[in-house]
């Protein structure tokens, strides 16, 4: 069949197979794409549903709730924020919300290039309700300008309404990389979950699952108990331990199990001992601080969790682990948006026979 569009004073003159013609857009996964030649956006099929695990930890079946219920009851837009670690758990409640509401006829779109422009955020607003995805956000809306450019979107600039309203959610391991617009903004993103590291009943989860069943009861809680003393915990590191466990470990003591999590690449700092540093360099809003004790005793924790420099008696800034540039032997340096901060680590010092019979090796 041939169709006419007419757009002011211009006529096209558009061609379409009558089977094809849908008034909705199929419940399903999509990307959004552009043509170039043609100079418009469509999207593409990726797949039905999201596949994940179905044992849902009960923290994420409680975010995801709110969120869906927030979603379902409001006549507006409605954004999600979810910051911090990889592999802790953002992927995987942003696929379970998507699978709830992919149940109740509402499509998925995900985005994973930096679109922008009123032709854009006319193309989103037609798809009707919908729920958008951006994973990585300050990865795929690197530059500031075009994340600032998305506003609008967010906001509703075109009026939503029951029928046309959307679930905006947006992952990003970093959440200094995501502009200050979108942060302490809920009219803007209502929520904003951070995902520090796993929780105990997602940990114990995984293990019900995954760890063999010739270990005890009292066994598990000591594999949770010593969790606590890895920096990053992710899913990829409790993949890690349990493999290790179900492979090694026979006595079920305490000391074979700290010598398991020792020798693994996890980060596990149970045996470490605090560190001396001296400040070397500490700047705040473009100033040089003079500090009367350069001295910092901080715990190999800290440096990965953060920390607080105190400075002129009752000021003080926090030290932020993703703030992290340089690691190198005892130096390091942190830079953040309003401080620059270079530590140095105390060691005992060589004398200089010894320096010089190492130099002649």
């Amino acid at each position: 069949m041939k169709g006419f569009v007419i757009n002011g004073n211009d006529v096209n003159i558009v061609k379409y197979d009558e089977t094809n013609l849908a008034t909705e857009i199929p419940k399903a996964i999509y990307s959004v794409k552009y043509n170039d030649m043609g100079g418009f956006f469509y999207l593409s099929k990726i797949d039905d549903t999201f596949k994940i695990d179905e044992n849902v930890s009960e923290l994420t079946e409680k975010r995801a709730s709110k969120v869906i219920q927030k979603y379902l009851d409001s006549s507006k837009n409605t954004g999600v924020l979810l910051t911090g670690l990889k592999g802790a758990g953002k992927s995987y409640i942003m696929k379970y919300i998507s699978n709830s509401l992919i149940d109740l006829q509402i499509p998925i779109i995900t985005i994973s290039e930096p679109f922008i422009g009123e032709q854009f955020n006319e193309f989103i607003y037609d798809i009707g309700s919908c729920v958008i995805l951006i994973d990585e956000f300050a990865k795929v809306y690197k530059d500031r300008d075009k994340q600032n450019n998305l506003l609008s979107l967010f906001d509703g600039m075109y009026e939503s309404s029951k029928d046309n309203k959307k679930l905006f959610i947006l992952s990003e391991n970093n959440e200094h990389t995501v502009g200050e617009y979108f942060i302490k903004r809920p009219g803007r993103l209502h929520y904003h979950f951070e995902y520090d590291r796993l929780e105990e009943d997602a940990i114990n989860g995984y293990l019900n699952r995954f760890l063999d069943k010739r270990f005890s009861d009292g066994f598990k809680k000591e594999i949770i108990y010593e969790t606590n003393f890895i920096i990053d915990l992710s899913f990829d590191i409790l993949k890690a331990i349990v493999q290790e466990i179900n492979m090694f470990c026979t006595k079920e003591t305490n000391e074979e199990l700290e010598e398991l999590y020792t020798d693994l690449n996890i980060g596990y700092t149970k045996n470490r001992k605090n560190l001396t540093y001296k400040v070397k360099v500490l700047n705040v809003n473009d100033v040089n601080i003079k500090l009367s004790d350069t001295s910092l005793d901080i715990d190999t924790n800290d440096i990965a969790r953060g920390f607080w420099v105190n400075y002129n008696e009752d000021d003080e800034v926090h030290i932020n682990p993703n703030d992290l540039k340089i690691k190198d032997k005892n130096i390091i340096l942190f830079v953040g948006t309003d401080y620059k901060l270079v530590i140095e680590e105390v060691v005992e010092t060589t004398n200089e026979y010894d320096i010089k019979k190492l130099l002649a090796l």
